[in-house]
């Protein structure tokens, strides 16, 4: 009896993970199991965003690496969130990780080319710098430097 319960336990948990990643590929990340690996196919269609527009590319790139790891649907911070005007700020999104805040709740979207037209409007606001993202300011965006 003992055998048949686990193997029923067993079969409905290996149903459950294989259900979970057909829904949602990336569910495991959301809870904290493994850890990200760079999405190729994103970081070439990400790449080719970024390159669109007028800053160091092979720089933005590593930051956007250091940032998200090319994945294009992942939030953070939300150890910043807070609640202002009966909305929520201070997360992050997309694959350059933009904060959204008060005056940016049109990068609060996860739509790549938002998302790096977002990440360009706040470089060129910050006179041309990455000092608005955390993994430049602690040279993490180093590792990804081609």
């Amino acid at each position: 009896m003992r055998k048949i319960v686990t193997l029923v336990l067993m079969f409905g948990l290996g149903f459950l993970v294989c259900y979970s990643f057909l829904v949602n590929p990336n569910w495991y990340r959301k809870i904290g199991l493994g850890k990200a690996k760079l999405a190729v196919n994103d970081c070439d269609k990400i790449v080719a965003e970024i390159e669109k527009y007028d800053w160091d590319t092979k720089l933005a790139t590593a930051v956007m690496k250091a940032e998200s790891k090319c994945d294009l649907n992942v939030k953070g911070d939300a150890e910043y969130v807070y609640e202002e005007n009966g909305r929520e700020y201070g997360y992050s999104v997309g694959a350059f990780q933009v904060r959204v805040l008060p005056g940016r709740e049109d990068c609060d979207t996860y739509e790549l080319e938002k998302n790096v037209k977002c990440a360009y409007d706040i470089y060129i606001a910050a006179d041309r710098e990455f000092t608005d993202w955390t993994m430049f300011n602690n040279g993490k965006y180093r590792e990804f430097l081609e």
